[in-house]
């Protein structure tokens, strides 16, 4: 955890575990938190915003140019705050439980979609390499039967 006033002026610096992350913020006057954009980010803020806090998530991409060494915790923790002080920073827009339920089940849907779409392909690929029918599975067409495809080894 990197904390620093509004001029960037180091305020504290302190290596925590996750379990020790929430009772640490909870000693803390309400203040303006930067999370970066990852996994568990949008939990996060929920759990800070509770406790009084402001939270702004940013983009990883909007963090980077403000890492000045190797990457580490502590290193990524001071470039967000550097990144906080700039004036034109864009935030990732807050979402709730809901939207983010939403979202994994528009993202489950499209990997589904993306699956069968790859089988049907590989399917058909098979068939006409065994000499079978060209025609689009979900038009209607001659009726197909297995034995029409098989081949004795």
């Amino acid at each position: 955890m990197h904390g620093a006033d509004s001029k960037g002026r180091l305020m504290m610096s302190q290596r925590l575990r996750r379990d020790q992350v929430l009772p640490e913020v909870a000693k803390l006057p309400a203040c303006v938190i930067g999370i970066v954009a990852c996994t568990g980010a949008f939990f996060w803020q929920r759990q800070f915003e509770t406790l009084g806090h402001t939270v702004r998530i940013i983009a990883p991409q909007y963090v980077k140019p403000f890492v000045k060494h190797q990457k580490s915790h502590r290193n990524d923790a001071e470039a967000i705050c550097t990144a906080m002080r700039q004036p034109n920073m864009k935030f990732v827009p807050t979402k709730n439980e809901v939207q983010q339920d939403i979202q994994a089940l528009h993202r489950a849907r499209s990997r589904l979609v993306n699956r069968r779409t790859a089988l049907v392909s590989q399917m058909r690929g098979l068939l006409l390499d065994l000499g079978g029918h060209h025609r689009r599975f979900n038009q209607p067409g001659p009726a197909c039967h297995p034995e029409d495809y098989c081949r004795p080894w």
